[in-house]
């Protein structure tokens, strides 16, 4: 718009506008009548050309203006984070999260999710893959009062890999999203009730567990099931943080038991190690009706906050354990805040990323 301005103002400068004025009542007697309808009628054109060349200019320079703004515009596309569940080669069930387009109804994105646990899905690796055959379909699905009803076509899943795996990351799955919190499965209409020998509930939610290790009776007296974190080195390029059930000394409360589960060493048959984050919970803990862990500086990201991956991981323990408690933490007794979590109110488990994946 500067260039057109400067048109205007160089069409009606002083000079031309007074070149008007100068001698006028002297030179009009020296002029003929055919002279003077010549002049008067310059006079009145001169300055209406001059605006309508202004107006057309200032349209060609707005129009300019404007489709340099058009031919900026981007076009996105929403996103959502999902945590997925699939099947490791040497049997674990393992959380992955994927990026996925944002649908505008639920129901789409439970297609979308199915579609993610099939055994060509795009989320899998060369240790980790989905575990629904291929040709396998919804033929019906209803969510009611939070449980979603699944009615699958026959020959759903790969039987080559573990059962109790298969149903816990299916199970999984659908648990992360807050309006689902039961699955019930149907084959062609009718409920499954066992699967490769495996009894399945009615109802599948957490109590069906996860990564459950084998134990003698001997070893779980006085102990109580606690689902802590477990880092899987495969290779360089293949590291995940796995969910697996241990069994801890039960404490006077659910803080103090989770404590003393993450101060134990794995099996070596298990291949898994101590998760670097638990360094910072400290060994001894406070009886505390809420979920307050007492933690030392290492859990800190700077001076005045907890680390926020901490407090992801903890959560999510206490979401597989099916536990409602809130989490918070003290260092020498004052209340530590947590890094980017300023509302407890809306913090949700869904929302937490673990081994993200780009697909």
């Amino acid at each position: 718009m500067g260039k057109f301005k400067n048109k205007i103002k160089n069409m009606f400068s002083f000079h031309m506008i007074t070149s008007f004025k100068c001698n006028k009542k002297k030179k009009d007697k020296n002029l003929t009548k055919r002279e003077k309808v010549l002049k008067y009628t310059a006079i009145v054109l001169f300055p209406v050309l001059a605006i309508t060349s202004g107006v057309v200019l200032g349209f060609r320079e707005y129009n300019k203006e404007k489709n340099k703004i058009i031919t900026d515009v981007t076009i996105t596309t929403d996103e959502v984070k999902r945590k997925i569940f699939l099947v490791s080669n040497d049997n674990y069930t393992i959380p992955i999260t994927v990026n996925m387009n944002q649908r505008s109804t639920l129901q789409q994105e439970i297609m979308d999710v199915f579609d993610l646990l099939k055994t060509s899905s795009k989320a899998n690796s060369k240790y980790v893959t989905g575990f629904i055959n291929d040709n396998t379909k919804i033929n019906s699905f209803n969510l009611e009062n939070k449980t979603l009803e699944l009615n699958l076509s026959d020959d759903i899943f790969d039987t080559k890999l573990n059962s109790v795996n298969i149903i816990e990351a299916l199970t999984l799955t659908y648990l992360q999203f807050d309006e689902i919190e039961s699955l019930r499965l149907l084959v062609d209409g009718k409920e499954i009730k066992e699967f490769n020998s495996t009894p399945l509930p009615s109802y599948l939610d957490y109590k069906f567990g996860i990564n459950q290790q084998m134990y003698s009776i001997r070893d779980i007296i006085g102990k109580q099931k606690v689902v802590i974190f477990g880092k899987r080195i495969y290779d360089a390029d293949n590291q995940y943080l796995i969910p697996v059930s241990v069994y801890a000394n039960r404490g006077e409360s659910n803080n103090i038991t989770f404590a003393n589960a993450v101060k134990q060493s794995f099996p070596a048959s298990t291949q898994l190690k101590k998760v670097d984050l638990y360094q910072g919970i400290n060994a001894k803990q406070d009886e505390s009706e809420d979920f307050s862990l007492s933690i030392n500086s290492s859990s800190l990201s700077d001076e005045n906050y907890v680390n926020r991956d901490l407090f992801d991981l903890v959560n999510m323990s206490l979401d597989f354990m099916d536990i409602n408690e809130t989490v918070n933490f003290t260092l020498e007794g004052e209340s530590i805040q947590v890094d980017g979590v300023y509302e407890l109110e809306s913090y949700s488990v869904s929302s937490c990323i673990i081994n993200e994946i780009q697909i």
